[in-house]
């Protein structure tokens, strides 16, 4: 049986806190340091309430800066020799808004492996969306795919209960896992004889 691997985008695929930090300083004049950041969303960071941080990564997201980033070239490498071997699912959670600009970016740059994009709605208040799941963990509970899911936020990976997907914890300033991205993808291959 061909396993699935489910891949976050934020901050997993695409290392949105990251660039957002560089777009924000460059935008602001501010000076927000990404490995400082302790707290997701960076709220205390960046000096602004949440629905200012809403609206600065929304527009972030929709940014041509953000079209431009290229992935990491490592994980295009190890997508060229192994993606092949696996179903990837990209199951993300941001506003509406946004998907168009994620689906763009992930197609351009790994449509070859990733042919399924699903979406938790993190909404707004122009979003008309009628969500049958409120979290990650919701959405693969009911699928309940066999193989892997790569996230980096310790609430989402809490969030499945399936005995058939093994929750991954990427290391990421505002988490405690210490799990790396290559280690991730050894242990991925490793278990499955590649």
């Amino acid at each position: 049986m061909t396993k699935t691997i489910i891949w976050d985008f934020d901050d997993v695929l695409f290392n949105t806190l990251y660039y957002w930090t560089q777009w924000y300083n460059e935008q602001n004049g501010t000076i927000i340091q990404y490995e400082n950041i302790i707290e997701n969303p960076p709220l205390i960071a960046a000096g602004i309430n949440y629905e200012e941080y809403r609206m600065s990564m929304d527009a972030f997201r929709n940014s041509d800066f953000a079209r431009s980033i290229e992935p990491d070239k490592s994980l295009i490498e190890w997508f060229e020799k192994y993606g092949d071997h696996f179903i990837h699912v990209v199951l993300t959670a941001r506003p509406l808004s946004t998907m168009p600009a994620a689906s763009r970016w992930i197609y351009t740059h790994f449509g070859r492996w990733i042919h399924t994009i699903s979406h938790i709605s993190s909404p707004r208040p122009d979003d008309r969306i009628h969500n049958h799941f409120s979290k990650k963990g919701d959405w693969i509970n009911y699928f309940n795919p066999t193989g892997y899911y790569i996230d980096d936020s310790p609430g989402h990976i809490a969030s499945v209960n399936s005995n058939k997907i093994t929750p991954l914890l990427l290391s990421r300033p505002w988490n405690d896992s210490s799990l790396q991205m290559p280690e991730i993808l050894i242990r991925i291959i490793t278990e499955n004889g590649f």
